[in-house]
């Protein structure tokens, strides 16, 4: 956390996803979301990790893929240095929805 925080960075995501493509231009799969806080000043708050199913169409034009992601735990540390287990409500849902599009050109 220190390392991050002399170099000004308050966040540190981590994705991972593996899928299957039955039909030609469909593939379906798993998303599971680390994302991590270093506020300024304080070090490490919280990492919350999501998780859930993601489906994608892809032709050699477009892309597109969305995912559903509940928020399965937290790990928290307060102010007062003790830490807690549970789910981070102040700055993530219980529920992200994600699309993503894209295209060649």
């Amino acid at each position: 956390a220190h390392f991050l925080e002399q170099r000004g960075i308050e966040a540190l995501e981590t994705d991972l996803g593996v899928a299957i493509r039955p039909p030609r231009h469909v593939s379906v799969g798993l998303e599971v979301r680390n994302h991590n806080e270093f506020p300024a000043g304080y070090g490490f708050e919280h990492a919350a990790v999501f998780a859930g199913p993601t489906v994608a169409v892809a032709t050699p034009d477009f892309w597109a893929a969305a995912s559903v992601l509940p928020q399965l735990m937290a790990y928290m540390r307060h102010p007062d240095g003790s830490a807690m287990w549970g789910r981070e409500m102040d700055e993530h849902e219980a529920l992200e929805a994600r699309l993503l599009v894209g295209t060649s050109f």
